[in-house]
């Protein structure tokens, strides 16, 4: 008798995304979102890296929480791919929401302030001249709970910077106080009621602003012109080590000026990782370029150029009557290192004698032992 074969159950259909999603807002408003509204309106920063999935949970939450993004209840906010997308809400939805649960009786938020004597003092906004701003706090005691709910959050954790290293201009210090204040605030109200608010942040916690878009603080975020991934510059950083070995110092600043001003003089600016991975095919033309760059804009009077190694003169200088300064340890430890990089002296065989991982493991009392071991490898291996 023949047994029959079982038969695979097919494949689950695959799920589509909504047309339209169609619920009343908190405000009464009737709201009808579709992927295409939201990526052509509702989406900050670049709308191409927000993928399907985003768009469609964006449109759940919005259903969800009743939010309305055309009043500025939110928006979808995408500048890198390696990061989600974020839904940014405004604060006074936050505050709406929670007025109207039957269990809250109110709330209080303000800033802290350090006194010049080393106490603290909470205040509700006011920050007096010989004090200084180190803080926000949120207090609040829902119908039925015995004891009030405090939360304090630490202001330095939550200051934007530029790229560059600067204070936004929403984290300014004659704005810190609003700010950290609303964030204490939305936080405690979110902590409180999390129902009403999972799956969103507010625009101050994420150091942003929700008045109009042009006001959007795009120098907070960071920056991502394109979706592809940094490229490899394993390769790159080989060959450098290679060349620096013996070059004079000042080299690997040098270089580093020469990439970074490379990359922005491109059109467009590239990164400095793809300046790296486009000399690694042009190896001899990029070093040329780069010895040539430092020949023109890096002049060191009686220093030879960056593609020849710097020799100790046999004899004292003419006129000192002295013998050049011998070089400090950190610098002989770097260039000994550089001798390992260069004959690929296997990590875990000076590990095993000297346990020696990194430069940072040579001492004064290993040094001379280490280097009589690494002047005569490549002899060693050769006797063998």
């Amino acid at each position: 008798m023949t047994k029959e074969k079982p038969v695979a159950p097919p494949p689950p259909a695959p799920i589509k995304s909504p047309t339209v999603v169609s619920y009343v807002a908190r405000d009464g408003g009737e709201i009808s979102l579709t992927i295409d509204i939201v990526k052509n309106f509702l989406v900050v920063g670049n709308k191409e890296l927000v993928t399907v999935q985003e768009f469609v949970y964006f449109m759940g939450v919005c259903r969800a929480r009743s939010l309305n993004p055309f009043a500025r209840d939110c928006y979808l906010i995408k500048y890198t791919q390696s990061d989600p997308a974020a839904i940014i809400t405004a604060i006074d939805f936050y505050r709406s929401r929670a007025r109207a649960q039957p269990d809250c009786k109110g709330w209080e938020a303000g800033v802290i302030c350090l006194k010049p004597d080393g106490t603290l003092r909470y205040s509700h906004g006011l920050i007096l001249p010989d004090e200084k701003l180190v803080g926000g706090w949120f207090k609040a005691q829902p119908a039925g709970w015995e004891r009030p709910f405090q939360l304090e959050v630490n202001l330095e954790g939550y200051i934007k910077k530029t790229r560059e290293g600067d204070t936004t201009r929403f984290w300014r210090p004659e704005n810190q106080p609003t700010m950290i204040r609303k964030v204490a605030e939305s936080q405690g109200l979110r902590e409180l009621w999390p129902d009403l608010y999972r799956g969103t942040i507010t625009a101050e916690e994420a150091g942003l602003t929700l008045e109009t878009f042009e006001a959007l603080d795009l120098e907070a975020l960071p920056e991502a012109k394109s979706a592809e991934p940094e490229p490899d510059t394993k390769e790159f950083d080989r060959l450098v080590n290679h060349k620096l070995l013996g070059m004079p110092l000042g080299t690997e600043k040098n270089l580093k000026d020469f990439l970074a001003e490379t990359a922005k003089r491109q059109k467009p600016p590239v990164t400095v990782a793809e300046i790296k991975a486009r000399a690694t095919k042009k190896w001899d033309s990029f070093w040329e370029a780069f010895i040539q760059w430092v020949a023109k804009n890096q002049p060191k009077q009686g220093a030879p150029p960056p593609g020849e190694p710097r020799e100790a003169p046999s004899e004292p200088l003419a006129g000192s009557g002295e013998p050049p300064p011998e070089p400090d340890f950190k610098t002989k430890t770097s260039q000994l290192w550089g001798q390992v990089i260069a004959k690929a002296i296997p990590i875990i065989e000076l590990s095993e004698r000297f346990k020696v991982v990194s430069s940072n493991d040579i001492t004064p009392e290993n040094y001379a032992e280490i280097e009589v071991f690494i002047n005569g490898y490549g002899a060693a291996k050769k006797g063998k």
